[in-house]
Order: structure tokens, then sequence, then C-alpha cells
């Protein structure tokens, strides 16, 4: 079976890829940013305007992401919102927030474990609101 043949909504994929892109602003500038610029090890460190790259960067990759949860929830056949959550549950846990903590443990993190739950938990927040908008909107 070729997912790459699967027709995606593209609407869909793109209200989501916004959608969780205007989260990441949130969780992390706004929710969590004094945690999160602690977590780096920049708490005293002024908090500026950030350059592009690092808003355009992790929009692209939550649109490469939301791409892939698009043809995998069209080749799984998820028919109900239940089913979506569940997809959107076992992508989040098992794919993004693996990486997410996989990734935090690094030498260059100061504080490894507190980074790892804080991207963790807005990668599982995410993957439960992507797989939600593509099944409402597809």
């Amino acid at each position: 079976m070729n997912t790459l043949l699967y027709p995606i909504n593209l609407l869909a994929v793109l209200a989501a890829t916004v959608a969780v892109t205007i989260l990441g602003g949130i969780w992390f500038a706004g929710i969590f940013g004094r945690q999160y610029a602690a977590v780096l090890g920049r708490a005293d460190e002024p908090q500026g305007k950030m350059p592009p790259l690092y808003i355009v960067g992790p929009a692209l990759c939550m649109l490469v992401t939301t791409c892939g949860c698009a043809l995998l929830m069209q080749a799984l056949q998820i028919s109900s919102l239940a089913q979506a959550l569940r997809f959107g549950g076992i992508v989040g846990v098992c794919g993004l927030a693996a990486t997410a903590m996989n990734m935090a443990i690094n030498p260059n993190i100061p504080r490894p474990l507190a980074y790892g739950v804080l991207s963790a938990g807005y990668f599982l927040l995410s993957s439960l609101i992507i797989s939600a908008i593509l099944f409402w909107l597809s």
C-alpha cells in the first residue's frame, strides 16, 4: 500500500498547522515562557523579539508532521473522533514526545528532564489537536 497516493485535505493540513504553530507561541513564549527560558539556562537573558528562523522553522516542521498524520489517518481509515484522538495520542506519546525527551537528553541542555517534559507536553497536545482538526475538516 502506497500512502503517498491518498489525497489529503490541504485546507485541513494548513488549519491544523496554523493551530499548533499558534499553540507553540502561546506555550513556549506565553504560558511557559519563564520556565522554558529557565530549563534552557537563559532565565537571566532579556526576552526579546524572536528571529524568523525560530518561528518559521517550527511551523515548517509541524507542517511536515501534519502532512504525515493526514496520510497515516487516510491509510488507517480513521472514521471517528475517538479513533482520531487515539491515533493522536499514540503519535504524540510514541513519536513526538519520545523524540522530544530523547533530544532533551543532551549535554547542552542544563535541565534536560524539565526541558523534555515541557516540550513533550506541547507535542502531545499538538498531536491531539492535529488529529482532531484533520478528522473534523476531512
